[in-house]
């Protein structure tokens, strides 16, 4: 391959339209690492999800360390997990955010699609707590349990229960053990 300096990537789509990329995006998209950059490469995705790819490359101005993503993420605001730049270019309509997911996924495209996984993973994160937990219910239909539909799940899994109910007596104990011998030692060195 031809040194990459000052060239551009040449992408042709289907319905012959073409757009260029900077020779950096060869560091983002795996699919590019035996290509031609002299050649118009022909690609199977349309030009208004290519021309969002190139927003997003040029607002971290080819730098992958200016895409940063939060991993696990740490609550459900999008703006937490995720860099300004990369919201503000992935605020698409749900059709365009699959199509640019997907082309992510052709492309090779590592960083893009875990910045839109990181969208998708805020969209039905449930925090522990209350308000959480009761918005999670009204979106998803889920209702509490009554008692009776609790007795009916253990009854129906009592193998299950019974092991998670030794393993829990088990670790109870292993832990009352562990605060008595610490009791002892602190007693010790008084």
């Amino acid at each position: 391959m031809n040194s990459t300096q000052e060239q551009e990537w040449v992408f042709q789509t289907s319905d012959n339209q073409i757009i260029k990329f900077k020779s950096e995006l060869i560091n983002f998209c795996d699919l590019l690492q035996d290509k031609d950059i002299d050649e118009p490469l022909p690609i199977a995705i349309d030009l208004p999800v290519l021309n969002i790819i190139k927003k997003f490359c040029e607002v971290h101005n080819y730098e992958r360390e200016a895409i940063r993503i939060k991993k696990p993420i740490i609550n459900n605001k999008i703006n937490d997990n995720l860099d300004q730049q990369s919201v503000q270019v992935l605020q698409l309509s749900d059709e365009l955010f699959d199509k640019v997911l997907a082309a992510s996924y052709y492309l090779s495209f590592d960083l893009l699609r875990q910045a839109c996984l990181c969208i998708l993973a805020c969209q039905i994160y449930i925090d522990d707590n209350e308000n959480d937990i009761e918005r999670a219910r009204k979106q998803y239909g889920l209702a509490e349990i009554t008692p009776e539909q609790e007795n009916e799940a253990i009854t129906k899994n009592r193998p299950i229960f019974e092991q998670l109910q030794k393993q829990f007596f088990e670790m109870l104990n292993q832990f009352e053990d562990e605060q008595e011998e610490k009791l002892k030692q602190q007693q010790m060195q008084q």
